[in-house]
């Protein structure tokens, strides 16, 4: 499960930066949906 997380989560908040999302909004998602991953495992 770790290893999805370091493969979808980085690209994730790499692509909203880059489609000019504000980098605190984009981490905060990351964190977000890394909580939900390890709350479902």
């Amino acid at each position: 499960m770790f290893a999805v997380g370091l493969g979808a989560l980085p690209g994730m908040m790499t692509g909203q930066i880059l489609s000019g999302v504000s980098p605190l909004i984009a981490v905060r998602y990351q964190i977000m949906v890394m909580g939900i991953i390890f709350r479902s495992g």
